[in-house]
């Protein structure tokens, strides 16, 4: 009994151990550096973390200066921080690797960067992120997340294209979080998008009093 209970003790140990050491391992491969109000995660040795830092703050000014007001908006809590990521890293930081990135009111903005950087994609992606953040702060919980994904494409002025499809509205106005993931997400993204843009721009009172 007593050599049973130290090879248990001993395996609960090196399990531990080796979470602790896999965790500094990241945090030295992926090192946070601080840019004004903006926390940027990225590879050792990559310099992107201004260019993510000035995406964040535009995105906040303009989503504010033209939405503030009739959504009843304000910024999420600072600091805002931004993953930017290697596609292996996404699921040790606890985020799931999605092509627009993905934001986790915990953790923050996690957004795929490729060996070659592309500004376009990263722009695009944390500017719909920095939106959800936006929203997540803002807005009541638990809406409908159609509503949210809708909501944000009005925010950050932008669309999934159109080769990405549609769900039948039945569908979308069931959709659950999943579908907004993986494969399905673009297509729901989009139908997301258009409904809202269109409901925005035919029955805005309607779709204000249905947002709050």
């Amino acid at each position: 009994a007593p050599l049973a209970a130290l090879v248990l003790g001993l395996h609960a140990w090196g399990d531990s151990a080796g979470g602790w050491l896999r965790r500094k391992e990241l945090a030295w491969a992926y090192p946070e550096r601080i840019q004004g109000s903006v926390i940027v995660r990225l590879p050792r040795g990559h310099d992107a973390d201004g260019f993510a830092a000035r995406e964040v703050e535009k995105a906040r000014l303009r989503i504010l200066a033209l939405h503030g007001a009739a959504f009843r908006l304000r910024p999420p809590a600072e600091p805002l921080r931004v993953h930017l990521l290697e596609e292996e890293a996404f699921a040790p930081f606890g985020f799931r690797a999605e092509p627009g990135g993905t934001y986790d009111p915990v953790r923050g903005i996690a957004v795929r960067i490729d060996p070659v950087f592309n500004q376009e994609e990263v722009s695009r992606a944390i500017r719909r992120q920095t939106a959800h953040a936006i929203l997540q702060a803002s807005g009541p919980k638990g809406w409908s997340p159609w509503l949210e994904a809708g909501m944000a494409a009005i925010l950050d002025e932008s669309s999934p294209p159109a080769e990405a499809g549609v769900p039948s509205l039945a569908d979308l106005l069931q959709a659950r979080p999943g579908d907004f993931q993986g494969p399905s997400g673009p297509r729901y993204a989009r139908g997301a998008a258009l409904l809202a843009t269109f409901l925005h721009r035919t029955m805005e009172e309607a779709l204000l009093h249905y947002y709050w």
